[in-house]
């Protein structure tokens, strides 16, 4: 799990099924560190599947450790939530500003970069089609990434954290 406020979904609905088998980064710390903290998961466990999670704005940071990850074949799959927004100041800058300053992002699709280095890849726009797409990914034999637009929003996380400060 990456820093920022998409892993929180993440967070929601992937379990461990053992001790050691879930890693996070601290609530919304370490902007880019899933791809890298992946690899070094999938080095020492090289028979497990290993997710990584991380936004658009996050996964920017270290996209271009896909190249280590293909040249020395570390299957690592990435769910890449992708809305061109650094969403977490987005949701506290309009929450406590009203307003919004530098959180819109180019429309990246990083899928396209991560295959051009060699990396199965997948653009996916339906939730019906993660599971399917996560899947395909994980087997696949090779580092991957799965572009998943999202609708820009806060996590449960951020709500609540506007609402403690808020005092709502």
């Amino acid at each position: 799990m990456d820093g920022g406020d998409y892993v929180q979904w993440g967070r929601s609905f992937l379990k461990a099924r053992k001790p050691g088998h879930f890693q996070r980064l601290g609530p919304l710390s370490h902007l880019g560190a899933a791809v890298p903290y992946a690899m070094a998961a999938k080095l020492a466990c090289p028979k497990s599947k290993v997710i990584a999670f991380s936004g658009d704005g996050a996964f920017g940071f270290y996209s271009m450790e896909y190249d280590t990850a293909i040249r020395h074949n570390i299957n690592i799959t990435t769910v890449l939530g992708n809305d061109h927004t650094w969403g977490i100041d987005k949701t506290f800058q309009v929450a406590y500003y009203n307003r919004a300053v530098g959180t819109d992002l180019r429309p990246i699709r990083y899928d396209k970069v991560v295959e051009a280095i060699g990396a199965y890849t997948e653009h996916v726009d339906k939730p019906s089609d993660v599971g399917p797409a996560v899947g395909r990914a994980l087997n696949s034999g090779r580092p991957a990434l799965v572009d998943v637009k999202i609708r820009s929003g806060a996590s449960p996380l951020a709500d609540a954290m506007i609402a403690r400060r808020t005092g709502g």
